[in-house]
């Protein structure tokens, strides 16, 4: 607040008139020389600039407005200021001051990290000319109290704007209600707090027509104009994960969840960035040969339940069997063999298998509820079908009395999983101790499976 009194006071003076917040004073201040390069590297920095909403700007990027003025009208007079206290050193220790809070992986700080920071903080600001009183910390000032006052007209225009946006939004009328949210955010004189929320709401409807670059632009606004507000940092998480970059994404979430957010949604979004991550990791994609030998086992079974059942038999027998499902769910997964890819299907399939008690069903049941194909993603209730899984035989008669012991086809991949996700804390405490022994269980399984009659 206090530097954007000392920037509006300098555009009076240099300019001869009251600083209005729109375009074309925006498009003005881009010109000048001293931003150029900062501009040219940072897209929503710009963007901000050019809106002429000086509320938008950060910190850092509100120093670099001052020190660029500064620099073009070195000999500038400004009443109640002392300008040769804005010395380019005094703004940059700030802004870098700003960027290592900004940036710190955490939002908590010991005390003794932080005191030096606000000791010397209080000295810079008082040079700028900043009263004592003034300088409160935040966490003595809540966030609402920013905001008391009666709204003005302009305000109350902006909420009705902003609540037939929601109606808009509820009703899938996404474009309209960006229209909505547009038209109220350009409403002078409304309070920060307002305009905060209403650039969380444009980056949500973003975020569902699939405009993600707009929504994490929007989402960054909300977070500059309400800093301590946890929901525009999970906004900002989930168009990141929208846009597959998962590792900003948790970082958001993270922020998100220190500054208050337990929302089963927002610890599930991490959960399953934690797991995409681990995933990319991995690099783990669909390996062409596996696949090939998962049909060629099916095949195979097909095949010798036909030649013990008969064809007519074998027919009534498969369309119940949990292998002959997850086949099906397979070749609709990946759009195979005449089938027209579908994750709905797949999972309708594999859902089929997995109440049979089937490993393969429950584990890729599991899989695709994580990762939310073709169902709701949840992180925590896809864990619980791969431990099921997990829990299975090792190794299964397909044909009860028939003596022939089959690999149980997704016991294994469940017990890695479950590795993985207790190596990475993934739906789970991290602990490498239970990794040790799932090792130990995985090697054990393998030595018996050699032993018995496989197909693989």
């Amino acid at each position: 607040m206090f530097l954007r009194k000392v920037f509006c006071a300098m555009w009076k003076v240099i300019n001869g008139s009251e600083w209005e917040e729109d375009k074309s004073n925006g498009k003005k201040l881009s010109t000048l020389k001293g931003l150029q390069t900062i501009l040219k590297n940072g897209k929503l920095q710009k963007k901000n600039v050019e809106s002429g909403n000086c509320r938008l700007w950060d910190l850092s990027l509100l120093t670099d407005i001052i020190i660029a003025l500064k620099s073009e009208n070195p000999n500038t007079i400004v009443p109640s200021f002392d300008m040769s206290a804005f010395t380019k050193k005094n703004l940059e220790w700030l802004k870098s001051t700003r960027n290592k809070l900004a940036h710190a992986s955490t939002t908590e700080m010991d005390q003794v990290t932080f005191q030096p920071l606000w000791d010397e903080s209080v000295k810079v600001l008082s040079r700028l000319g900043m009263q004592e009183h003034d300088m409160v910390l935040i966490e003595t000032l809540p966030e609402e109290s920013l905001y008391i006052k009666k709204p003005t007209e302009n305000e109350i225009k902006a909420e009705e704007l902003k609540n037939s946006g929601n109606e808009l939004f509820r009703k899938r009328n996404l474009l309209k209600a960006v229209i909505h949210y547009t038209k109220a955010m350009q409403l002078n004189g409304i309070s920060q707090e307002l305009l905060g929320t209403l650039y969380y709401n444009r980056s949500a409807a973003h975020i569902e027509i699939g405009n993600v670059s707009s929504a994490k632009d929007d989402a960054k606004s909300a977070i500059t104009l309400r800093p301590n507000w946890f929901k525009g940092y999970a906004r900002l998480g989930r168009a990141y994960e929208k846009s597959k970059q998962f590792a900003k994404a948790l970082f958001n979430y993270y922020l998100a969840v220190d500054l208050g957010d337990d929302s089963p949604t927002t610890l599930n979004c991490v959960e399953n960035c934690k797991m995409m991550i681990h995933k990319l990791r991995r690099c783990e994609a669909t390996d062409p040969e596996i696949l090939r030998q998962k049909d060629l086992l099916n095949k195979f079974n097909t095949d010798m339940a036909s030649s013990i059942l008969g064809e007519e038999q074998c027919e009534k027998f498969m369309k119940g069997n949990p292998t002959y499902l997850c086949t099906l769910a397979r070749r609709y997964y990946f759009g195979r063999d005449g089938y027209q890819q579908s994750y709905e299907k797949a999972a309708e399939h594999f859902a089929q298998a997995a109440q049979l008690g089937n490993a393969e069903g429950l584990y890729n049941l599991g899989r695709m509820t994580q990762e939310g194909q073709g169902l709701e993603k949840d992180v925590l209730k896809g864990h619980q079908y791969i431990l099921e899984a997990a829990n299975k035989p090792t190794a299964v008669e397909y044909l009860p009395g028939s003596g022939l012991k089959f690999s149980n086809i997704g016991v294994m991949e469940s017990w890695h999983h479950l590795g993985m996700a207790y190596h990475f804390g993934i739906a789970v405490k991290q602990n490498n101790d239970k990794v040790g022994m799932i090792g130990i269980h995985v090697y054990m399984s393998t030595f018996i499976l050699i032993h018995c009659h496989s197909a693989i």
